[in-house]
């Protein structure tokens, strides 16, 4: 097994993948939010690989994945598509905390303007 760690969250299938493997997600997790981010992150602190789609994350949790995830060896490859709530305060933590990250994608992210899409130049 590698030493990282691939995790994909998928809220419109309700699926969790850890090391390929596929977990469906029970009545608790049918939806990944800033808590269940922030716990994925210290209980996976090396991360590499994170996909959040149609989820309920925000900026805060964003902000809390990048604080605990920046010690593990840095995120290398992110997807945001429809992951909740979030605006250029998260697109600017990820610039300041993600130093590894070469592929990043951003979709249907409503609240984030080009201002924050021009610091995200420099992510991936």
């Amino acid at each position: 097994m590698s030493s990282s760690v691939i995790i994909i969250l998928d809220g419109e299938n309700r699926e969790l993948y850890v090391y390929g493997m596929v977990c469906r997600c029970s009545r608790g997790l049918g939806y990944m939010d800033d808590k269940s981010l922030e716990r994925l992150s210290v209980l996976f602190p090396r991360l590499g690989s994170v996909e959040l789609r149609l989820c309920s994350v925000t900026d805060e949790g964003v902000t809390r994945f990048c604080r605990h995830n920046q010690h593990g060896g840095g995120l290398t490859r992110l997807v945001l598509d429809h992951p909740g709530d979030i605006s250029d305060r998260a697109l600017t933590t990820l610039a300041n905390h993600s130093p590894s990250l070469v592929h990043f994608t951003l979709a249907r992210c409503p609240r984030v303007t080009n201002n924050a899409i021009r610091l995200t130049e420099k992510l991936a």
